[in-house]
């Protein structure tokens, strides 16, 4: 090792045995990139630490319980920081296109918090609060709303390759991000406060994101499976006017088909999880006229199980 200026001294090593802890993977990157152009790297520093132990059992055993701690313990990054930060998923792409391109959304997409140590960090939750009434969603949020706007025919091939690791192609990227673009285009055009959002016509959504529940599509946890069921809408045909109509019929949480499981009238706050989507997604299918026969019966049964669980009325159903 060669001393430099600023350093702490110099660390000569004889014949030791050295091997990665943890970092693997960026020792292999290391390898790979100055194996392609090993002069553009030679005067560049990558900090290490080392961890020593004697060559007898307990100087084993340390460093075995040392290697299995590191692994046991290690902070797992969250589900929103991989979906942003992953160079090889095609959604976490268009993601951070969108919200840099796509102005509305750069205002009104919550990208980040200040922590209790007043650190601006991600934000990773998909509830919104009060001081939250400016943003439609979280980016974690958005995400799925992404998802579920790409052409159906579209989705498979997106899972596919972000499960290889892989990028789809830059042409099948900018493909996505049209067609994603015309649906919220669309999306505005269809949720009235949405478009008051985006004309600067109000200027939060306090009103409407309140202790008496308001309007079911300014709520993350609505908006994702709304936006699934919007687009397979679409892609069947069904006219914005229809959907827009069918929209402002069902505008209230406090009122069916929404509350009770959507809504907890009670405790004055949203259910979550992945559950009460799912049954959104399919009460939405329901009203939009995407479901057969079996999914109105099938859905219907689990939407009564929810707001009526005692049975109190046997003949309650969708609208």
């Amino acid at each position: 090792f060669t001393k430099t200026a600023g350093s702490l001294g110099q660390l000569t090593l004889d014949d030791e045995s050295i091997y990665v802890l943890d970092g693997q993977h960026r020792l292999a990157a290391i390898k790979e990139v100055v194996k392609s152009n090993p002069n553009k790297f030679k005067n560049d520093y990558v900090p290490i630490l080392l961890v020593f132990h004697h060559k007898t059992d307990p100087g084993y055993a340390r460093a075995r319980r040392l290697f299995t701690t590191v692994n046991r313990y290690a902070k797992q990054t969250s589900k929103t920081t991989n979906r942003v930060m992953d160079e090889d998923d095609g959604i976490s792409f268009l993601l951070l296109r969108f919200i840099r391109e796509f102005t509305f959304l750069s205002k009104r997409i919550k990208c980040t918090r200040t922590n209790k140590k007043k650190l601006v960090v991600l934000a990773n939750s998909e509830s919104m609060g009060k001081s939250d009434s400016e943003y439609l969603m979280s980016v974690g949020s958005f995400y799925e709303v992404i998802f579920n706007l790409l052409p159906t025919g579209q989705k498979p091939l997106f899972t596919k390759l972000r499960k290889a690791q892989t990028l789809p192609q830059v042409d099948l990227l900018d493909d996505a991000y049209g067609e994603v673009e015309i649906r919220l285009d669309e999306l505005y055009k269809t949720i009235a406060c949405w478009k008051q959002l985006e004309l600067n016509q109000i200027a939060n959504l306090a009103a409407l994101r309140n202790s008496f529940g308001g309007h079911p599509l300014v709520r993350p946890v609505a908006i994702i499976p709304f936006s699934l069921a919007f687009n397979e809408a679409r892609e069947a045909n069904i006219t914005l006017n229809n959907i827009k109509s069918l929209v402002n019929t069902y505008p209230d949480l406090s009122k069916t088909p929404w509350v009770g499981f959507l809504w907890d009238p009670t405790r004055k706050r949203m259910h979550g999880g992945q559950e009460v989507k799912r049954l959104a997604y399919q009460v939405w299918r329901v009203l939009l006229g995407l479901a057969t026969q079996q999914e109105k019966t099938d859905t219907n049964k689990l939407w009564r199980a929810k707001v009526d669980p005692q049975n109190t009325n046997p003949h309650l159903n969708l609208p």
